[in-house]
């Protein structure tokens, strides 16, 4: 397949929505997350979507309004591709510490967890505890 024949949404009944924002180190992610905040609940009153699939970091504080749209039956899943394995630096404890905050804002309110590999599952729910 090529890079120009991509599947369109409408064959397959689902869409896509992005929130084009330039990346700038901190200020993108803190932006994205008030945005998200600041939509989502709209959205999904809207849209209703089934699920809703989302990567750790600062956008997953974006979805603490979900015990207050439980009737919408919105399933939220965190999917987890890598964990934070830099160590050293300001930076890489800030990614670290968002890491930790989403697994536990997901273990408390979403619906779900996703993760590539039974190691990586193992060491988020010794993170969640």
């Amino acid at each position: 397949m090529r890079s120009r024949d991509y599947p369109k949404t409408e064959e397959y009944n689902f869409g896509i929505h992005c929130i084009p924002l330039r990346y700038v180190r901190l200020l993108q992610p803190t932006l994205f997350s008030i945005l998200l905040l600041a939509i989502l609940p709209f959205y999904s009153l809207l849209k209703r979507p089934h699920f809703i699939i989302t990567e750790p970091g600062p956008a997953s504080l974006a979805f603490v309004w979900k015990p207050l749209l439980s009737c919408l039956k919105t399933r939220l899943v965190l999917d987890i591709r890598s964990t934070p394995v830099e160590s050293t630096g300001g930076l890489a404890s800030l990614r670290a510490l968002l890491f930790r905050i989403s697994v536990v804002i997901a273990d408390r309110l979403f619906d779900g967890m996703t993760a590539i590999t039974e190691p990586m599952k193992e060491q988020v729910a010794k993170q969640s505890e």
